[in-house]
């Protein structure tokens, strides 16, 4: 069984012997006859541009040649063909459509798309190679002028120019008319790569990552606008800001990430639909204006209050049109002419700039709305509109009540004040004033006890009682009623009657009970 397995290995490595020898032999043999072959096409073209191709890999080529594929980008697993086409599209950009039918015509022109340009592209078919050659539309002359330094130095130029545009964070491409992409910078076929099909990765043309409409490639002028590419494998989106504009026979595209905008844009929407569901629950009407004073926001409230259609406020009018038809609606107090309207609606918006403008508005419906204009970031403007309707109805049937309270205390004969528990006149009536002669003086509610008191001690003849009514006046616990008299410097005698009543409040009443008479002198005839 072991001489058996020697045997089968010594079997295997004369296999191998034999197969690696005829490899060899092949390739000494097919391989010097292809580069003899490549070198008989280029015989005598030393100082021309000329390529010799075998399928997809460089066979031979001139100095001139070598030295321009040197220019193209290197980049892993690309090869020789592809960075020559991809070198030559700018100039040529239907190189790789016309060469692809090089095996059935066996020789090919392709001219430059530039119509200034005279130079052209021959690609013919060699014994099975591909010879490509690149005429300058030079003259001999003019060649050797371009030669040494001055050669050196535009290499030198397109190098730096070829590493800033691939060093550039943004993506850059050429396309023409028929949307191939005819140019791209190292971002964008980065990109393409990775969105591309293994098997296809790398190829030129260079897969084309946004759609551009047709309409776009026949404007001169700069377009931008956005597109989104899903991630390979993720369902997250990659969105760009892309700009455009004509460049020569074609467009020239570059192409700017705004991820990060995007999300900002969608917080500021989350946060908008945040404050419009916030704003929806409040019984508050509210209109926001932005710098240029058309309508941004308002809240189904805003609806309710003023009238207005959904459809009117959708189309984002402008501050002086919702005014305008608030008018229409009469919904504002009605100004006396046009004139004075315009005018209002400038004071109204000058003072809610200024965060001062707050006003009732007395609807000739009979309603009534508080109007409120505030300043809004970004210089802006918010008004709010409440209906204050049952809250005015409520206050002036309160103070109907109370100017009824009063003309029923006035109708009395009995002068009477009303002291709070802080010791401040609450009320008093037409009787009060005429015994206490108040007719001149400041108002009586704007008097404390005190100062009442006082007066009345100028006014009456020295007793005890007014003691007692300081005492009582001041008191806040449980008190009894009292009654006193008391007597007036002119002579006649009031009664005095001091009454708690709810809150810790004290009610004096004034009742004169002996008239004062004035001895009549008689006239002489």
């Amino acid at each position: 069984m072991t001489d058996l397995n020697i045997a089968e290995i010594a079997a295997l490595a004369g296999l191998s012997f034999v197969i690696a020898f005829s490899v060899l032999w092949a390739i000494s043999v097919f391989y010097p006859r292809k580069t003899a072959s490549a070198r008989a096409i280029i015989n005598g073209a030393d100082q021309d541009i000329v390529f010799v191709f075998d399928e997809d890999q460089l066979i031979d080529a001139t100095p001139p040649a070598r030295k321009l594929l040197q220019t193209a980008e290197s980049e892993t697993g690309r090869s020789d063909w592809d960075k020559l086409i991809a070198l030559l599209s700018p100039r040529f950009p239907t190189i790789s459509q016309d060469a692809a039918a090089l095996f059935e015509k066996g020789k090919i022109k392709i001219v430059a798309a530039d119509e200034n340009d005279d130079s052209w592209v021959d690609i013919e078919w060699w014994d099975n190679l591909a010879r490509v050659s690149i005429i300058q539309s030079v003259s001999h002359d003019e060649r050797s002028l371009m030669d040494g330094p001055s050669v050196n130095a535009m290499t030198d130029e397109l190098g730096i120019l070829r590493s800033v545009v691939n060093s550039v964070p943004y993506l850059m491409w050429k396309q023409d008319d028929e949307q191939n992409i005819t140019w791209a910078n190292k971002a964008y076929t980065d990109l393409a790569i990775e969105h591309s099909e293994p098997s296809t990765a790398g190829n030129w043309p260079i897969k084309s990552l946004f759609e551009t409409l047709p309409a776009l490639l026949e404007d001169d002028g700069r377009r931008v606008w956005r597109a989104s590419l899903q991630k390979s494998n993720n369902e997250t989106l990659n969105w760009f800001e892309i700009e455009s504009f004509r460049h020569g026979d074609q467009m020239l595209f570059s192409a700017t990430g705004i991820d990060a905008t995007i999300r900002a844009e969608q917080s500021l929407r989350d946060f908008v639909q945040t404050l419009s569901k916030t704003f929806a629950q409040l019984p508050t009407g509210l209109a926001i204006f932005n710098q240029k004073r058309q309508l941004v926001l308002f809240n189904p409230a805003l609806l309710n209050l003023v009238g207005l259609s959904a459809e009117f406020l959708s189309i984002r009018p402008t501050l002086f049109a919702f005014l305008d038809k608030l008018r229409e609606k009469q919904m504002v107090p009605e100004p006396k002419d046009y004139r004075s309207w315009q005018q209002q609606i400038s004071d109204l918006e000058a003072a809610a700039i200024d965060g001062t403008y707050a006003e009732i508005w007395n609807l000739p419906s009979g309603l009534t709305y508080r109007v409120t204009g505030r300043p809004h970031p970004g210089g802006g403007v918010a008004f709010l509109f409440e209906d204050i309707s049952a809250e005015v109805s409520l206050t002036r049937r309160f103070r109907s009540q109370l100017d009824q309270g009063q003309a029923v205390i006035d109708s009395m004969g009995e002068a009477i004040i009303v002291f709070a528990s802080n010791g401040m006149v609450a009320l008093s009536n037409q009787a009060y004033k005429k015994l206490w002669a108040l007719e001149t003086e400041r108002p009586v509610v704007e008097v404390n006890a005190q100062e009442a008191l006082a007066h009345w001690e100028a006014m009456l003849k020295p007793s005890e009682n007014l003691l007692n009514i300081r005492a009582f006046i001041s008191q806040t616990g449980n008190r009894s009623a009292l009654s006193m008299e008391l007597a007036l410097n002119t002579g006649p005698v009031l009664k005095c009657r001091l009454e708690p009543i709810q809150g810790g409040a004290t009610l004096v009443g004034f009742t004169e009970t002996q008239a004062h008479f004035t001895p009549k002198q008689s006239i002489a005839l």
